[in-house]
């Protein structure tokens, strides 16, 4: 009886942590993409201050929920997603156009593609 409550208590704790990971992922994932169309709306106005701001303002937010997708993601997933984004900041800098924008399409597609690849699923849990 006590391993049937000792396992209970364990796939709860599972469950939970679970739900807190999709709920961060979720937001970092939706912070960022909603910073991307800021990015794209600032990149056909040639407003390439913006688009250095809001790429540092990705980066911070990157860095500082780092851990969360490091969880259920590959090393190289992660290292994909960002030496695309410090590619995306370096050709901004440059005021590289048709590099920026192509990179910039790729991190975001990565980025939002997070939630579904990061979604513990039961398999996952057992």
């Amino acid at each position: 009886m006590r391993n049937i409550v000792t396992v209970c208590v364990i796939f709860a704790f599972l469950v939970t942590i679970s739900c807190i990971h999709v709920k961060e992922t979720l937001s970092v994932s939706g912070e960022i993409l909603q910073r991307g169309e800021i990015i794209e709306e600032a990149f056909y106005a040639e407003k390439w201050e913006e688009i250095d701001f809001q790429l540092s303002k990705i980066k911070e937010k990157w860095m500082d929920n780092r851990l969360w997708a490091c969880l259920t993601l590959s090393t190289k997933q992660v290292d994909e997603i960002e030496i695309s984004l410090e590619q995306c900041i370096e050709y901004a800098r440059l005021r590289e156009e048709p590099d920026f924008i192509g990179e910039f399409k790729m991190f975001s597609m990565m980025v939002e593609h997070l939630p579904k690849q990061e979604t513990l699923t039961i398999e996952e849990l057992l």
